[in-house]
């Protein structure tokens, strides 16, 4: 009993800024707890942010946590910094970065059809240059793959036992289709395990970027081969301290 009200008391706490007040959030809460998956409201930076209940980590992580405001000043170093956001979830890593920058041209990649509807309704809800499209990150173009939707949201991922399928596109594709550009200020992934076979493809394309912000996942994929991958383009490669999750989350700099 403890525990749940001291749960209760902590979603309460990041939960009423972003509902307007303590009322508006303890009904959110009792919506959720109904259906996990009904599509909620929320206001962040003076805008409406959509989530499911399934999705409330990410909100807990990113937005009341902070988890990249290590990365304002990479923001704020362009005027309008290039941003490839793969493995967007419903968007908040890239709503973030908007209240940082509003002038930020983000691309984001998510591979799961349903939180890619959830992360286009947060797009839309913003006058920014944020686009969402709905793919697999993968080392080729044009390639049907499983994809599993079980557990929580974070945690949906590209899997031989999978209910989903979904097409695959590369990191060449990305960079082209962000604008063709020389660099990417930018690269953030969190792909659940495919980083090996996304980066280890074409390593060579990340002399592109600028920085580099990526969460390896141990157990699912080869994470020394994705460590040696990036050493070779960034002088800096630190782990992130302090993190929730126990997953690496490596900040990579030129």
């Amino acid at each position: 009993m403890i525990t749940r009200f001291k749960k209760l008391r902590e979603t309460l706490r990041w939960l009423t800024p972003l509902a307007g007040g303590p009322v508006a959030a303890a009904r959110i809460i009792i919506r959720r707890k109904k259906n996990p998956l009904s599509l909620l409201e929320v206001k962040y930076d003076g805008k409406p942010l959509f989530f499911r209940g399934i999705d409330s980590n990410a909100i807990v992580e990113v937005l009341h946590e902070r988890e990249y405001e290590f990365l304002d000043a990479d923001l704020l170093s362009a005027d309008s910094p290039r941003v490839l956001d793969v493995g967007a979830h419903i968007g908040t890593f890239a709503a973030w970065a908007l209240r940082v920058n509003p002038h930020a041209n983000i691309l984001s990649v998510e591979a799961d059809i349903h939180t890619f509807a959830v992360a286009t309704k947060n797009a839309s809800s913003r006058h920014a240059n944020w686009r969402v499209i709905n793919f697999a990150a993968s080392s080729a173009d044009g390639k049907r793959l499983r994809f599993s939707t079980a557990g929580p949201s974070m945690s949906h991922r590209v899997s031989s036992e999978g209910d989903l399928e979904v097409q695959t596109i590369t990191l060449q594709t990305l960079m082209d289709t962000i604008g063709n550009l020389t660099e990417v200020d930018i690269l953030k992934i969190d792909i659940e395990g495919s980083e090996e076979d996304f980066l280890c493809a074409n390593p060579e394309l990340l002399a592109s970027v600028k920085c580099l912000v990526i969460e390896l996942h141990p157990g699912i994929c080869d994470t020394e081969r994705v460590r040696k991958a990036i050493s070779s383009h960034f002088k800096i490669v630190a782990e992130v301290p302090g993190r929730r999750s126990d997953k690496p989350l490596l900040l990579c700099r030129k």
